[in-house]
């Protein structure tokens, strides 16, 4: 991931790859208008930041105007490398005693019974 922001912020997206982030976000922004939860939504996050939410109305014809030298410069100013945590998941380390226990577990018919 680290390697693709470097990407984006040295060259920006391809403007195939714009084109479909475009295509998959006016899609759903379709679907999603539909919905009573959307509205609520977007009425609330757009009073709270004091914006117009008549704006809510030109979402896609603003995203329409995004270009790739527009996200190339927001990659440069919002994902600096000093913003950026790298966390790494280890499982915990499993023996086969507690994998056995485990499973017994699992399998163990539960009473209906009080």
């Amino acid at each position: 991931m680290i390697q693709e922001i470097a990407k984006i912020q040295k060259d920006g997206p391809s403007n195939d790859e714009l084109q479909k982030v475009i295509a998959t976000f006016k899609n759903h922004y379709d679907k999603s208008i539909e919905t009573n939860a959307f509205w609520m939504a977007s009425l609330i996050s757009y009073l709270d930041r004091g914006e117009n939410p008549h704006l809510i109305l030109s979402f896609k014809e603003r995203i329409s105007k995004f270009r790739p030298e527009v996200i190339k410069r927001a990659a440069q100013t919002y994902l600096k490398n000093s913003y950026l945590v790298e966390a790494i998941h280890l499982p915990e380390k499993s023996t086969p005693a507690k994998y056995k226990e485990k499973k017994e577990k699992e399998a163990a018919p539960t009473s209906l019974t009080p």
